[in-house]
């Protein structure tokens, strides 16, 4: 099992960052896989609307969320 924390707050330190990191200890304490990711040390581009996604449900845009994507379908759950 791999639990994937994604914290979206800009301090990495602030108390976002310590539940998340709080909740995956206690599962890896269950050997249980964890990862935390920051947003903020991504680059996003927001949706343009363009419908890239439409046949092949993959966007288009090639910003960090790429990074991102492999690492969510992986996950079997998410603590956000």
């Amino acid at each position: 099992m791999t639990i994937l924390g994604i914290v979206g707050s800009n301090r990495k330190n602030g108390n976002t960052a310590t539940l998340v990191k709080a909740a995956l200890q206690a599962a890896s304490q269950e050997n249980i896989e964890t990862e935390l990711i920051h947003l903020s040390d991504f680059s996003f581009e927001g949706c343009r609307g363009c419908e890239g996604c439409k046949d092949t449900f993959a966007c288009v845009i090639k910003d960090d969320m790429q990074k991102i994507y492999p690492k969510i379908l992986k996950a079997d759950a998410i603590i956000l």
